[in-house]
């Protein structure tokens, strides 16, 4: 049905809008690779063209019917693919109508087809209320903890650290008494139990 309904109103109806009726056929590579698909899409069953290792394996471990059963089926595809036609034409051949069939007969039906069942809106809601959200507190949290402490705050420590070592070893012999008492002071504070 879904099939027929593209054929009777994309092929055989009329233009349902002044864009539509001014459309032009696509340029040559679309068309040719279209082309390609198509008789790609023909020919995929028979496995006769497939390469030797794929074919032997479809015809080792893919059921085949036989006899009864692939008659059966024949008949069954058949009947299905032309009472799909049969209906689709029914219900979408009207070469002057502006309003679509399913739209006109079955208005609640119409319209949650068209809705898609709200998948885009359910995914735009998920893609601003969730994943934006989250993935903002992921980049705060590299900001602060990446960047941030481990980064920028290793490096400051290690300025620090560059900055007192670099005051340490000035030359002078004055800073290295100073430094020199400091350290016998620490020493003997701790030896005396006092830090």
């Amino acid at each position: 049905t879904y099939m027929g309904r593209i054929i009777f109103v994309a092929f055989l109806g009329k233009a349902r809008s002044e864009h539509v009726e001014h459309a032009t056929e696509s340029r040559f590579d679309m068309v040719a690779a279209l082309v390609l698909l198509s008789v790609g899409a023909a020919l995929a069953g028979y496995t006769g063209l497939y390469p030797v290792v794929l074919g032997e394996y479809l015809h080792a471990n893919v059921l085949h019917p036989v006899g009864v059963e692939h008659e059966m089926m024949l008949a069954l595809s058949a009947g299905l693919s032309l009472g799909g036609l049969l209906v689709a034409f029914l219900l979408y051949y009207r070469p002057g109508r502006k309003q679509d069939t399913l739209q006109r007969n079955v208005p609640g039906l119409f319209w949650l087809i068209r809705s898609k069942l709200f998948f885009d809106e359910i995914y735009r809601y998920y893609v601003n209320k969730v994943q934006q959200r989250f993935a903002a507190f992921v980049a705060f949290l590299e900001l602060v903890f990446i960047q941030g402490a481990l980064v920028r705050g290793s490096g400051g420590v290690s300025g620090l650290i560059g900055i007192a070592m670099r005051r340490a070893h000035t030359g002078s012999l004055n800073a290295y008494l100073y430094w020199f008492a400091a350290g016998v002071l620490i020493f003997w504070l701790y030896s005396s139990g006092v830090l």
